[in-house]
């Protein structure tokens, strides 16, 4: 009959036999991160100087290149209340304003600063479509 001393070594043995074994299989499947999982958040990321309503919601990839990348969000702000936030917000954060166009329903706004440029239109849907990038 084992003694309560010889029966916790052999436990002790076992747990190092049994989990290196263990941590190779957890060690080999893939490492997900949150920000790989969501690509707009990655580009979010790099719009500290883009400012976004802080309720904007449902935020998606619209397009990339290697200068220039697009992110749409929808807003529950009017279409009025977001051409006044980008215009104040843009010029906060050191963009100058070039154009103002307006179709009917649609605004889009377009600024710049001395390296980079933006575009930003916000539609009737309560939709709003950022373009930028470095200029090549």
């Amino acid at each position: 009959m084992l003694k309560k001393h010889q029966l916790s070594n052999w436990l002790a043995l076992g747990f190092i036999v049994v989990l290196p074994a263990c941590y190779k299989k957890l060690s080999k499947q893939p490492v997900l991160h949150y920000y790989d999982q969501q690509p707009a958040l990655t580009t979010e990321a790099h719009l500290a100087d883009i400012p976004l309503p802080i309720q904007a919601s449902v935020h998606m990839l619209s397009g990339s290149t290697a200068t220039t990348t697009g992110l749409t969000f929808v807003s529950t702000f009017s279409l009025a209340d977001l051409v006044k936030f980008y215009e104040f917000e843009m010029e906060r954060l050191g963009w100058r304003q070039l154009h103002l166009f307006s179709v009917t329903s649609e605004v889009l706004l377009v600024f710049e600063k001395p390296e980079k440029f933006c575009t930003v239109s916000v539609r009737p849907d309560h939709r709003v479509v950022i373009f930028f990038g470095s200029r090549a």
